[in-house]
């Protein structure tokens, strides 16, 4: 806009000029007739009217003037109309680009905001990522925990179930040896003595003489089998320790089914010598 009044200035200025310098003409014209008619009548001493000469050129001049003045102004109201226009043209486009600036910057103000909310969302996953990141460990850590305390709690369960076991297994073994020592201990006592009681020694046997028999019981006490282990040398003398072990059955047992299961299991051993006959 300042471009284009600057310019319309200088065409007034212009115009200007141009109407002084026809104006100029017209003056050094006019003067030049009226000097060459004066010459030319000066002899015949011709009485001349230059007002009607005056008249005629003032009235050429002004239409002239005129004329110029209106060829300037339609001049003028076309550069103006040309200035209007071009000032439109020139706010249409800056309009225009005042409107490719606003909507530039509307898209670049949404690429922005679509940014923010991307890196936003971005954020957002990321934290919910190590969110459940922090709980998958907790939950680790605490299924961790309660492995390790359900592992030690079977494990000392474990432990008093094999100290228990141990400890039945002992009781059973001291039970057990018990019963043995009691089972051996009822044989060398009862079943020993009572055999030894049914023993005629032989008359004719000789002094010193000993055997030593192996005896077969089933668990009611029933002789099952004798068998000499170790012979005195005197046959009739180990006959007869045969025949009282035969005479004693069925021995006497103990009450305690283990005891005389053991018993009846065990070989007995019984060493037969002089002094144990009645």
């Amino acid at each position: 806009m300042m471009h284009a009044e600057r310019k319309a200035r200088y065409q007034d200025r212009l115009a200007t000029a141009f109407t002084v310098v026809v104006h100029a003409a017209l003056g050094g014209l006019l003067l030049f007739n009226l000097s060459s008619s004066d010459a030319l009548h000066a002899p015949q001493q011709t009485e001349v009217q230059p007002i009607a000469a005056e008249i005629i050129d003032e009235a050429a001049l002004r239409a002239e003037m005129e004329r110029i003045a209106a060829a300037e102004r339609q001049r003028q109201q076309e550069e103006a109309a040309r200035q209007a226009q071009l000032a439109q043209a020139a706010r249409a486009a800056e309009a225009h680009r005042q409107e490719q600036l606003r909507h530039q910057q509307e898209e670049a103000e949404k690429r922005r905001l679509a940014e923010e909310r991307k890196a936003e969302e971005r954020r957002q996953a990321a934290e919910e990522a190590r969110q459940e990141a922090v709980e998958a460990k907790r939950k680790a850590a605490a299924e961790a925990a309660a492995d390790a305390k359900r592992e030690a709690a079977e494990k000392a369960a474990e432990e008093r179930r094999q100290a228990a076991a141990e400890a039945k297994r002992k009781a059973e073994e001291a039970r057990r040896l018990a019963q043995e020592l009691a089972a051996r201990e009822f044989a060398a006592s009862v079943i020993k003595p009572y055999v030894k009681r049914q023993w005629i020694l032989p008359p004719v046997s000789q002094g010193g003489l000993s055997c030593e028999l192996i005896i077969t019981i089933s668990g009611s006490g029933a002789v099952t089998g004798v068998k000499v282990a170790r012979s005195s040398g005197d046959s009739l003398f180990d006959n007869s320790a045969v025949a009282a072990v035969r005479r004693a059955s069925p021995l006497p047992m103990p009450g305690d089914a283990y005891q005389a299961r053991y018993i009846a299991e065990q070989s007995l051993r019984i060493k037969f010598s002089p002094a144990d006959a009645d």
